[in-house]
């Protein structure tokens, strides 16, 4: 069966993950993700993609870059297949290890980068391996606050410090909350999902001075409101809002 052609941002910038083949483990230890940011740093050295922000999780990669469909495609297969290579060569296997090809979405407004970048930011935090961003070694915040060039392209940098005056604020803006659902594993899309539920349930119950979650339960114009309100910001089923309650 042929591949869905990718959408193509008008801003030649996208949200790009890839993760472990049967949702394996592949990133487990410092080596490990230490191996990635080496086959990343190499690759990009012939290539013409920057990279704006990024993070290694333990089963998953998220980076947003910028560059034409057909450089990305080339940029990840060439990375997806180095680091394969490392991985089975070290740990005496053979097979696929990364599931399918990456995961892929358009950026195609100022606002919504914004958001992805904090989004990507943000993933050991939600995930409860750090309490806060600076502590964790494998992203670009740590670049972005030490100023210390790894991965990501000068221009990131340069962006930056167009938007931000200080340190300070630039951490203060990871602090905002966002309505918006990202491509990410199964399992932070359901979380990711869930919180949006909960921020407009809170909303509703405000509005109509509710004290009890139960009464928008039982009120078919209550749940209509939230569904709709819901689905004004993000694309989530009716039944799966009515389930995330």
């Amino acid at each position: 069966m042929s591949q869905k052609p990718r959408r193509k941002s008008i801003l030649d910038m996208y949200h790009i993950i890839i993760r472990g083949n049967n949702k394996e483990f592949i990133f487990t230890n410092n080596y490990l993700k230490s191996a990635l940011i080496k086959y990343l740093q190499v690759k990009l050295e012939d290539s013409q993609i920057e990279i704006y922000a990024y993070c290694i999780m333990s089963n998953h990669l998220h980076l947003l870059l910028k560059g034409k469909l057909i450089e990305i495609a080339d940029f990840m297969k060439e990375v997806e297949r180095a680091f394969a290579h490392y991985y089975n060569k070290k740990n005496d296997r053979v097979g696929h290890v990364f599931q399918g090809r990456y995961k892929s979405e358009c950026i195609d407004n100022e606002a919504y980068f914004w958001s992805c970048f904090r989004y990507i930011h943000l993933n050991p935090v939600k995930a409860s391996i750090v309490k806060n961003m600076i502590e964790y070694r494998y992203s670009s915040f740590k670049e972005f606050t030490d100023c210390n060039t790894i991965l990501l392209h000068p221009n990131s940098f340069k962006l930056l410090s167009k938007y931000f005056t200080s340190t300070t604020e630039f951490i203060k803006f990871h602090e905002i909350k966002s309505d918006n659902i990202f491509i990410d594993v199964e399992e932070d899309m359901l979380i990711s999902k869930k919180e949006i539920v909960n921020r407009k349930v809170i909303d509703i119950m405000n509005i109509h001075s509710l004290s009890d979650i139960n009464q928008i339960i039982t009120s078919k114009s209550l749940k209509l409101e939230l569904v709709e309100m819901v689905q004004s910001v993000c694309d989530v089923s009716k039944a799966e809002i009515i389930r995330l309650i």
